[in-house]
């Protein structure tokens, strides 16, 4: 049962591009004061390999800093991958405040016919 809903868990943060993208500036940043410890120890071939991984991960080596889609060359089909993304949490959203606005609207007529039954007993009594 545990090793299932740790499989749900990785299979969420991996569909969400925001635990991806930090995930990524994460291992950047690392990745970074490596290659700097790399450089201040004079292992140059470290150095290189590390910046090799920085760049494949989709960051600036020098800064650290994670390059957007956009800038980087050949990635044009992951902005419409965001767009899309965009979209459908957009539209999840909107669904979402929906039902929460119609549960509400049910919870208050059930508060309301509670209250003039709670109230009907009392004239009872009376």
């Amino acid at each position: 049962m545990q090793s299932e809903i740790s499989r749900q868990v990785e299979a969420r943060k991996q569909s969400n591009p925001q635990a991806q993208r930090n995930k990524a500036i994460y291992q950047i940043g690392r990745l970074v004061a490596s290659r700097s410890l790399a450089l201040r120890s004079a292992d140059y071939k470290l150095a290189q390999n590390l910046e090799e991984e920085i760049i494949r991960l989709g960051g600036d080596p020098e800064t650290g800093e994670l390059v957007e889609p956009s800038t980087k060359g050949g990635a044009g089909g992951s902005k419409e991958a965001t767009e899309n993304y965009d979209e459908r949490i957009r539209r999840i959203n909107e669904k979402n405040r929906q039902r929460t606005k119609e549960a509400m609207a049910a919870a208050h007529q059930a508060s309301i016919q509670r209250k003039k039954a709670e109230e009907a007993i009392i004239k009872q009594r009376q």
